[in-house]
């Protein structure tokens, strides 16, 4: 190719974008593919005749598969005026069309004196295929392949340089590997030099008995022509104990399956006991939470106001679940509750006062009898929440843990602001009597989270009740 740019006309999808410059010449301008400068290619490309083109194709194909080495195309930066256009990077394949094999264009290859046009789609091939078959896409710049040939020299020295290195560390080691083993040699010689002496004895000693063994020895050979049957019969019940050991290693083997399916199982076992472990039971049977102003255990209401007024069957039903959680809770700290004994029993659970023994139902009935009824129900909350600070007061006293709410005598818990509720039901508001059930909910979901942080203990010192707070 000249030094002046080629122009040449090809199809309207090539170099133009509408149908009027269909038969107009159009610039073809290669750029290198690394810096993008427009290249001049050498004059050899224009009387490049088929059987070069097919050793550069072989060439590459040898290289490719042999090593990783980068072939180089050497081009020219051009000087040339730039042309109408340019055609963007990796764009040489726009000179064929969709269903044409950079290949098969190569091999049709007649030689220069080819058609211009074919001519160039044989360089675009070319260059095409070349970047396939290596790790640099073509064409480059002379100064490009120069950086990239300098950068594989200087790779090519450096490793040779650390072979070296490798190879002068390897004689140093097999140095010191020699003069290792001689000390070695040196140090067994003197220790088994001591020995030589009693060495000897013993071998003068050793004679003497081989003189002894030899005339045993005669006496040996009529022994074995009696032992030789008695041979027969020992192989004979060797045999079968051969067998037996065969019955025995089978069985072996099959045990030994099994207890690795027994081990794999006991892992997991394990692993299922130490999840278990770590979940808080009573947090995951006694789910403690709210609705606006309302406390919720076990998805059940605890407490009523004017504008909610949920049911006494769910009440009663959630003080079942309350008594029913303080039970676990003094069995968790392996405590009994002085003068009281909880009784769940659902949604007709009572506190039973050992004083006088008497019952008082945890559970308010709508039907007659209801101011009676009212006070046992409020006599029955007032023992609960007594038992309830029993435990408050072991877990604060056994643990760093402060409760949120504080419980005072006869039935009135305290907030942090210090303002004092009432759990009485009669001649109470039914929002300050709600708010002494939610805050003794969030005081009994305080006292679970406190107990799955604490340490299992076998006994728990009794307080006494009137500790002040």
């Amino acid at each position: 190719m000249s030094q002046q740019t080629s122009t040449f006309t090809i199809g309207s999808h090539i170099g133009a974008s509408n149908s009027n410059s269909l038969a107009s010449p159009i610039s073809y301008q290669l750029v290198c593919q690394r810096c993008f400068n427009p290249l001049q290619l050498d004059h050899d490309f224009e009387h490049l005749q088929k059987t070069e083109l097919m050793t550069l194709i072989d060439a590459t194909t040898t290289d490719s598969e042999t090593s990783d080495s980068i072939n180089l195309v050497p081009v020219r930066n051009s000087t040339a005026p730039r042309p109408r256009f340019i055609v963007p990077p990796n764009s040489a394949l726009s000179l064929l069309n969709d269903d044409e094999n950079p290949l098969e264009t190569l091999h049709s290859y007649a030689g220069p004196t080819s058609s211009l046009d074919h001519r160039l789609k044989v360089n675009a091939c070319l260059f095409d295929v070349l970047s396939g078959r290596t790790e640099v896409d073509h064409p480059l710049c002379q100064e490009c392949a120069d950086t990239l040939l300098l950068a594989k020299q200087q790779c090519l020295e450096f490793q040779e340089e650390e072979l070296k290195c490798l190879q002068f560390y390897l004689s140093y080691l097999d140095s010191i590997a020699g003069t290792v083993e001689a000390k070695l040699k040196s140090k067994q010689s003197k220790k088994y030099g001591k020995n030589v002496n009693e060495l000897e004895a013993t071998l003068s000693a050793l004679q003497s008995n081989l003189n002894e063994l030899l005339l045993e020895n005669d006496k040996l050979d009529k022994q074995i022509i009696q032992d030789t049957a008695e041979l027969e019969k020992r192989t004979e019940e060797l045999d079968r104990a051969t067998t037996q050991y065969n019955d025995q290693k089978l069985a072996l083997i099959e045990a030994e399956e099994e207890m690795q399916c027994l081990e794999s199982r006991l892992s997991y076992a394990r692993s299922h006991l130490h999840r278990l472990q770590r979940t808080n039971v009573l947090n995951i049977a006694f789910p403690i939470w709210y609705d606006g102003h309302i406390g919720v255990i076990n998805g059940l209401h605890l407490g009523r106001l004017p504008n909610r007024p949920v049911g006494w069957e769910e009440i009663n039903a959630a003080w079942g679940q309350c008594a029913l959680l303080l039970q676990c809770i003094g069995k968790k700290l392996n405590y009994s509750f002085q003068s009281y004994l909880i009784v769940p029993m659902g949604s007709q659970s009572k506190v039973v006062q050992l004083s006088i023994s008497k019952e008082f139902p945890l559970y308010y009935t709508t039907g007659g009898m209801r101011i009676l009824s009212a006070g046992k129900f409020d006599t029955a909350m007032i023992n609960f929440l007594d038992c309830l600070n029993q435990a408050q007061q072991i877990i604060e006293h056994t643990s760093s843990i402060q409760l949120p709410f504080r419980i005072k005598d006869k039935g009135k818990i305290q907030d942090p602001d210090g303002q004092i509720y009432s759990i009485r039901w009669n001649g109470n508001s039914e929002e300050n009597w709600t708010k002494a059930l939610k805050m003794m909910l969030i005081n009994m979901k305080w006292i679970i989270a406190a107990l799955s942080a604490k340490k299992n203990k076998k006994a728990t010192v009794p307080i006494s009740r009137n500790t002040n707070i």
